[in-house]
């Protein structure tokens, strides 16, 4: 899980595991092998990690909602 995953359900991605950092993996689109960023594993995410996840989703649904009624 990353904030920067919010909003790309669907996208299709290849995961690199780090063998020396075993709670996070290496996130690539499938397509253009572009890195996308680096993602903890959502068991072991912090509390601070999961509430700035929360707070990104919150501020996605509220432009969305927004977008909607404009």
């Amino acid at each position: 899980m990353a904030k920067w995953m919010v909003g790309r359900v669907g996208t299709v991605v290849r995961l690199r595991s780090m063998p020396h950092h075993e709670h996070e993996m290496e996130v690539f689109d499938a397509d253009t092998g572009a890195y996308l960023g680096s993602a903890t594993l959502a068991d072991q995410a912090s509390p601070e990690q999961i509430a700035a996840l929360r707070r990104t989703r919150a501020r996605k649904a509220r432009r969305l909602r927004a977008d909607l009624s404009a």
